[in-house]
């Protein structure tokens, strides 16, 4: 085809547009269907068209792949902003780790739970020796292990909430 009197304000073909740009006739139609060059444009508008989006391509500011470049750079960025916070406030102190966490809760309840039960008994001592009376395992043991054992449960669900979504 000569393309030396190709009319620019012609309505455009495929075929001899592919020509013009060096590309198969399918690669336009892609161009076409997808929107890029609209179907009843001129070989100018086309031209135009076209040419813009190889600058955009150029300057890295177009395709959907550009997108997902900025995308993961951005992801990237934040979770480097993350980590940085992270390392500072545990540097500084502020930052508890997970496992330092868990064991802190599992620990708790064992050791309030002796220190409750070892006053109880001093409690019952002295309740029995000032009014002169017996006093069985349930008088005061009882309601405390009870209440000690909801403080248990619940220091174990609190771990396990830390595996699940909602932790």
């Amino acid at each position: 085809m000569n393309l030396k009197r190709l009319d620019l304000g012609a309505q455009a073909s495929q075929s001899r547009f592919a020509e013009l740009v060096g590309v198969s006739q399918q690669a336009i139609a892609l161009k076409v269907k997808d929107g890029s060059l609209h179907r009843d444009g001129t070989y100018a508008e086309w031209l135009s068209v076209y040419c813009d989006r190889l600058r955009q391509e150029a300057a890295g500011r177009a395709g959907e792949a550009q997108k997902q470049l900025t995308q993961a750079r951005i992801e990237e960025s934040r979770e480097n902003t993350a980590e940085k916070k992270q390392r500072r406030l545990t540097a500084a102190k502020q930052l508890l780790l997970r496992p330092d966490v868990e064991h802190l809760i599992l620990e708790l309840p064992t050791m309030t739970r002796q220190q409750v039960m070892t006053t109880a008994e001093e409690i019952e001592e002295a309740l029995e020796a000032k009014y002169s009376i017996e006093l069985t395992d349930d008088d005061i043991k009882k309601p405390l292990r009870s209440a000690l054992g909801h403080v248990g449960n619940r220091a174990a669900e609190l771990i396990e909430s830390f595996g699940s979504d909602q932790g």
